[in-house]
């Protein structure tokens, strides 16, 4: 205030109006910086809204999508336990399936007419059916369930198999089957090596031919039986083919009368042989004459002529019409 008391009143002025117009730059930037801070405020409050919008938008999405992957996986999951579901009930329709044909295979294996045998690589009996059980006396099958095959068959030579040692199959051959009571009868045999449960196995079939084989034995004992009384007989005896007139067998006193070896005799035909009559010309089969006790020549091997009382009968051996001629030396 000395200040302007000493100078004039035109440097008062001056420096009076300076004031105000410097006091109105600062109302004014005061002013503006409130303006400028209010905005910014402003911009700051809208900022944070955005912001808060965008967390809550971001939220949502994470929610909807968390929402959607466990709705996809409760989707995913069901499918794959429908999968596993449909997968259970195939394996327990294949096992019922599989148990069913098992139990048809046994009730056909048990109603065949021949004995099976299954086998593994060991030679160790794993099932054995109800033909071959009865054909070994009503066997319990428990009793051979795991035993070698040497129990059931009588072998050559049980440590060597042709199957187990070369896979060879073997078709037809005969050896004894052994029954509980310590019986053998007869079977004949063929195993092949098969593929069952994941496993080499010997599958084994065999027919019982005791019967047959009694029937050989008996048929062999009766033939040897006629040979004998045809060979003792005193009168000489030959079967000849009706068609052919070839010689089918003679007894030992017809060749010892021919005075020829069977080599020599049989296969030849009669005519002009042991028998005067020409081919065409035979009074049996040609003229159909009934030959009963009638005197008739033989021709002996060294072509000389026997005189001979003959009888001759046909019959039917073996499905063949024959002539059964007797004759003795007169």
């Amino acid at each position: 205030k000395e200040y302007y008391e000493s100078e004039n009143e035109q440097q008062y002025r001056e420096v009076n109006s300076h004031y105000k117009q410097l006091e109105s730059l600062i109302s004014r930037a005061i002013e503006t910086a409130n303006r400028a801070y209010l905005q910014v405020q402003e911009r700051k409050t809208q900022l944070h809204q955005n912001m808060d919008n965008r967390i809550q938008r971001y939220n949502l999405y994470r929610y909807l999508f968390l929402f959607l992957m466990v709705i996809a996986i409760i989707i995913l999951i069901t499918q794959m336990l429908k999968q596993i579901y449909h997968l259970i009930d195939r394996h327990e329709q294949s096992k019922k399936d599989l148990e069913e044909n098992n139990q048809t295979i046994q009730k056909i294996l048990d109603a065949l007419p021949v004995g099976i045998a299954l086998a593994n690589r060991k030679q160790e009996i794993q099932q054995i059916n109800k033909t071959a059980l009865k054909w070994m006396n009503d066997a319990n099958e428990a009793d051979y369930i795991n035993g070698h095959c040497g129990n059931v068959f009588c072998l050559e030579d049980e440590e060597k198999c042709p199957i187990t040692s070369n896979d060879l199959a073997v078709h037809d051959i005969e050896l004894g089957l052994k029954g509980k009571d310590g019986k053998v009868s007869t079977v004949v045999k063929s195993a092949i090596p098969i593929r069952l449960h994941n496993q080499d196995m010997i599958l084994e079939a065999f027919m019982d031919i005791s019967k047959q084989k009694r029937a050989e034995q008996e048929l062999l004992e009766q033939k040897q039986f006629n040979d004998a009384v045809l060979n003792s007989a005193l009168v000489g005896i030959i079967v000849i083919d009706a068609q052919n007139h070839n010689i089918l067998s003679l007894n030992d006193k017809a060749r010892e009368m021919i005075g020829a070896d069977n080599v020599n005799i049989i296969g030849s035909v009669c005519n002009n042989f042991i028998c005067p009559a020409d081919r065409g010309s035979c009074p049996i089969s040609d003229f159909d004459e009934q030959i009963h006790n009638q005197r008739k020549t033989l021709i002996t091997a060294d072509k000389k002529e026997k005189q001979i009382l003959k009888s001759v009968k046909k019959a039917v051996i073996n499905g063949r019409e024959v002539y059964v001629e007797s004759f003795i030396d007169i």
